[in-house]
């Protein structure tokens, strides 16, 4: 028995003008048709990795209740927009790679389409566009509005089933973000059992990163496992940052945040903003009575002067507060707990051997008063 399982779910995705990038983001396997399949468990790990990327692997069990049946299962993909160049790869999408399903432990072979509707399944076939037509009059830089359809056939059998699929996709860049992406979640409630029976997530964005996270699937702080400090954003914030309100925001030391969730039912989707620090940007020269300090690596580069000597020693000692340490000098301690994500850890002897390689360089580079 041959049934269709197509990600059909044409979604919106936020198209950037010239001064940003928007790659592709991550969207889960989703029945359309078949109705009787339950998805027992999935562990989705969502990892940043060299030259912008995040490498995402996800882990399905399956339950089949009925007999055995192959289905043709699809992943769907936007194209590029914005300041990129959108040119298939293969006839490929060119910011996706190392594509990979593996099911009950066998790879499994995948074909790609171009489709720009909805009903692209007729006549127990994927209607594809060419080349020149998924082109279009205006080539493929900047923005296209056709789909990549990654599908395959997949051969379940009674009982349990397990599928591993494995890719990379580049995040999105802009002048006002460091990097952004997001993950479409709510996709998994086209299975029988509308949803997800255990259902864990494990994002890992690398050492002392500040992000926003929608609070779309999740109520409050309490959901998630990670070291660092989670904030709900409440007050009135710059305009560049406004639409963020209502956002979770992350401060992470190191390691992944693991949101884990029985009869999970998700009701929106996962969206992460790492937003560039104008503050850090256009700071001459810092001046505690004025200014915060970043928490984020990629902001504190930007930062190396200092407007006198207390100034310094306070700026200096950014690394270890990331970490936690207590400040016996009191002007230190309190511009520190001052700051929204500084999180006191008594046990924390300060250690130049614990910084990251970026921290020490840019302690080298620090100029004094």
């Amino acid at each position: 028995m041959r049934i269709l399982v197509l990600f059909l779910c044409f979604h919106a995705t936020q198209l950037l003008a010239n001064d940003g990038s928007f790659y592709s983001n991550g969207n889960q396997l989703i029945p359309i048709v078949e109705s009787t399949i339950s998805v027992k468990k999935e562990v989705l790990s969502i990892q940043r990795i060299e030259n912008g990327y995040v490498r995402v692997t996800v882990s399905y069990i399956f339950d089949n209740p009925g007999v055995a049946k192959e289905i043709l299962v699809g992943f769907e993909a936007p194209s590029p927009a914005g300041d990129v160049n959108g040119t298939p790869i293969n006839r490929q999408h060119p910011y996706i790679s190392n594509f990979s399903v593996v099911m009950n432990g066998l790879p499994i072979r995948y074909e790609t389409a171009f489709v720009n509707e909805k009903d692209y399944y007729q006549d127990d076939t994927i209607v594809s566009l060419t080349m020149d037509e998924a082109k279009g009059e205006y080539g493929f830089d900047n923005y296209s509005d056709f789909y990549y359809v990654y599908h395959f056939n997949a051969p379940f059998k009674k009982g349990l089933n397990t599928i591993q699929h494995t890719y990379n996709f580049k995040m999105a860049t802009s002048v006002m973000e460091y990097y952004s992406f997001g993950y479409i979640l709510t996709a998994a409630n086209r299975w029988a059992n509308n949803g997800i029976d255990d259902f864990t997530l494990i994002i890992d964005l690398g050492d002392f990163q500040n992000f926003f996270l929608s609070k779309t699937f999740f109520k409050d702080k309490s959901d998630w496992s990670f070291n660092g400090k989670m904030l709900e954003i409440d007050e009135d914030l710059p305009p560049y940052l406004a639409q963020y309100k209502g956002s979770m925001e992350v401060f992470c030391k190191h390691g992944p945040l693991v949101f884990t969730k029985k009869d999970f039912h998700p009701n929106g989707e996962l969206n992460i903003n790492a937003v560039v620090n104008m503050q850090a940007i256009d700071l001459k020269a810092f001046d505690p009575s004025q200014h915060n300090l970043p928490f984020d690596l990629q902001s504190s580069s930007f930062i190396s002067e200092s407007i006198s000597e207390s100034a310094h020693k306070i700026l200096r000692n950014l690394p270890y507060a990331r970490r936690g340490y207590v400040f016996k000098t009191a002007f230190i301690r309190d511009f520190y707990e001052s700051q929204k994500w500084y999180q006191p850890n008594p046990n924390y002897i300060s250690n130049v051997d614990d910084l990251t390689e970026n921290e020490k360089k840019w302690l080298k580079e620090l100029i004094r008063p």
